[in-house]
């Protein structure tokens, strides 16, 4: 990660307004889309608050001109380091190393 990093604070706001942010900065014409990671729960409880930051991910990914696509927890970290039950730590090796 550059110094420049968008951090996400915690509340739901901040995190909508910095989804967007984080969208704004990488979309570039170079950029062939943006990938959106879909809830990964079964309990509405628990993936209400991702409602809002979805819509507003859509929402920049088209204003900006990006096609989009929501794809499944798992095949991320698949693709991100090649095991699908990836843990945190060893997905945030793969974001450094990208």
């Amino acid at each position: 990660m550059d110094a420049q990093t968008i951090r996400l604070e915690g509340n739901i706001g901040s995190r909508t307004v910095g989804g967007n942010a984080i969208i704004n900065r990488y979309a570039r014409p170079e950029c062939i889309g943006g990938c959106i990671e879909g809830p990964f729960s079964g309990q509405f409880s628990s993936v209400k608050a991702l409602f809002p930051i979805l819509g507003a991910a859509v929402l920049a990914c088209e204003l900006a001109g990006l096609p989009r696509s929501a794809i499944d927890l798992s095949r991320l970290k698949l693709h991100a380091t090649g095991k699908d039950n990836a843990r945190k730590p060893e997905m945030q090796a793969a974001e450094e190393a990208r």
